[in-house]
This record gives C-alpha cells, sequence and structure tokens, in this order.
C-alpha cells in the first residue's frame, strides 16, 4: 500500500500578511523609542558640558588660591595644565582664553556651540531641533567674594 505526501508548493497567502503585520507591531513599538534616544543624548552631552565647566571653575580657582596675590585680582591669568587660563577674582573669566580654555571643550570636535557675550557665556548642542533651548550660560564672577554663576539647564530643545 502507497500512500502519497502531499508537497508543499509555497507560501500561503496568509503567512506574508502575517509577516507585514508582525514587523508594522515592532516598528510600530521600537521606531519612538529609537527616535528619542538623539533628544536624550543630546541632554547627556550638554549634562558633561555642564560638569566640564563646574570642575574647571573649581580647578581653576584652587590654582588661583594656591598662586595667591594678583591671580585673586579682577583680571589676571595662570597656568593650568600647561596653558594659560584667563582669570577674574580668581574665576574663570567669560572669554575663550578663560572658561572655554579652562573646560578643554573643543566646539568643533565635541558639536557644542559656545558664544561669548560681554562677560556670558553660552554653551549649546549643535544639531539641537531648538539650539538656543539646550543650553547653559556661565556669568563670570562680578565681585571678589561671589563665585560665578551658571543658569539651570535648558533642554526643552534637544
Amino acid at each position: 500500500m502507497r500512500t502519497h505526501r502531499s508537497a508543499q508548493r509555497g507560501i500561503t497567502p496568509v503567512e506574508p500578511v502575517i509577516v507585514v503585520l508582525t514587523l508594522g507591531i515592532l516598528l510600530a513599538v521600537a521606531l519612538p523609542r529609537s527616535m528619542n534616544l538623539g533628544a536624550e543624548a543630546r541632554k547627556k552631552k550638554l549634562e558633561a558640558a555642564l560638569g566640564s565647566v563646574k570642575a574647571a571653575i573649581q580647578l581653576t580657582r584652587a590654582a588661583a588660591l594656591m598662586a595667591g596675590g594678583s591671580a585673586l585680582d579682577d583680571d589676571d591669568s595662570i597656568m593650568q595644565d600647561g596653558v594659560v587660563v584667563e582669570t577674574v577674582h580668581g574665576y574663570p573669566k567669560a572669554s575663550a582664553e578663560g572658561i572655554v580654555r579652562a573646560t578643554g571643550l573643543d566646539p568643533a570636535g565635541d558639536r557644542i556651540s559656545i558664544s561669548i557675550n560681554g562677560s556670558a557665556v553660552t554653551f549649546a548642542i549643535q544639531g539641537a531641533p531648538a539650539q538656543a533651548r539646550c543650553s547653559f550660560t556661565y556669568v563670570q564672577s562680578s565681585r571678589a567674594v561671589s563665585p560665578p554663576t551658571i543658569s539651570s539647564l535648558t533642554t526643552t530643545g534637544c
């Protein structure tokens, strides 16, 4: 007695529909999460830049206190890690030769936009949808007894 096995000859029309539906569901769940990763990365980069500024303030102040004398005057400079950093009252000056140099941030390499306006320096993340709303601002010391101020992080545009 012979049994006849039926051979499959391809896929049924239902199988591609199931594959497309499965891929659609996966994309609907995964795509929004991956779209948000860029914003989170920009926020983290901004937080890292803020950390660099805070560290630079403390390191520059410590170096100025150790140097003593004119390093604590209105305008001066100190040697820090082999580079000259301009200071005001022993804190980094709001300039390319002050706070920017003290942080070691590289605008091109780190993709950070740095705007200097008088006694303030604004750090923003390049590539942010609204760069002005993905930033923070450093304001140099105005008196010998007051440290510089840093605005809170603005991340609504990251």
